[in-house]
């Protein structure tokens, strides 16, 4: 007599067992929000804008990097990095001073040209200029982040060195750029909040605030995040916009807008 073996194949229980670490693996990557970021600018094709570059290779001091996209609508040029945060929310703190602490439209970006000298092929500099959205602007960025300390400057340093390259030929002239303002951009999920204070508010003995009425703690779409992130000679403050992932579609909606 012969003998036959069964055998038999997974269950459809046992399968989805076997992808568990796949699917919490993917809930923690940031590319599923790159490639919803990437969507969204596509989208508006007919509103003036595409993307140049996704998942495009740059050369820093540490390294080969990659920045996640690269758009453009009219002469604004976004340099734009995902982060997909856990449970992060970040607070933009604008002391009262000699600065404004209101909205404003006020940016510095790196500028480029093409053939606008006499005997020169292009030039590159940093400028300020007015940009829609309004927004208000922060030197101070506090992150709460399930006990974690990392600093916004970790993620802002490496989207400003990177505008700083693609600014340079051979990218501009690759893609026919005649004149554009490089713009970098944080994408973040985390939340977005800011608060405005006289400094006079904190103790010298403590460092923190003897009284703070939750209440003014306000939420916001997107922020100007200004200083000087890198230690080059000549390195000057410079404008990130830090966006809030569900905010976007708003972003570059205002971008276009302004520029129509």
């Amino acid at each position: 007599m012969v003998q036959l073996k069964l055998v038999t194949e997974p269950t459809r229980r046992d399968a989805r067992a076997d992808v568990t670490p796949i699917i919490a693996a993917l809930k923690k990557s940031g590319f599923p929000l790159q490639t919803r970021v990437e969507r969204e600018i596509h989208a508006r094709y007919t509103s003036g804008w595409r993307v140049l570059a996704s998942e495009q290779p740059w050369r820093s001091e540490d390294g080969d990097q990659f920045i996640d996209l690269i758009a453009i609508c009219g002469t604004v040029v976004l340099v734009i990095e995902c982060k997909k945060a856990q449970e992060r929310s970040l607070l933009f703190l604008r002391p009262v001073g000699p600065e404004t602490t209101g909205k404003g439209r006020k940016c510095a970006v790196w500028h480029f040209e093409a053939n606008r000298a006499a005997g020169s092929w292009f030039v590159v500099e940093i400028v300020n200029i007015d940009l829609g959205p309004e927004s208000y602007r922060a030197e101070f960025c506090v992150s709460a982040n399930n006990g974690a300390k990392r600093l916004l400057e970790q993620d802002a340093r490496p989207v400003v060195s990177a505008a700083g390259v693609f600014v340079e030929p051979p990218f501009p002239t690759t893609h026919q750029l005649g004149r554009a303002f490089f713009l970098p951009v944080i994408v973040t999920t985390a939340s977005l909040y800011t608060l405005r204070y006289d400094p006079t508010e904190i103790s010298l003995e403590t460092g923190s605030f003897d009284k703070l009425d939750p209440k003014r703690i306000e939420p916001i779409p997107w922020v100007r995040f200004h200083k000087t992130l890198t230690t080059n000679a000549d390195s000057v403050a410079r404008t990130v916009f830090v966006v809030n992932s569900a905010a976007l579609p708003a972003f570059l909606d205002e971008i276009s807008g302004a520029l129509a």
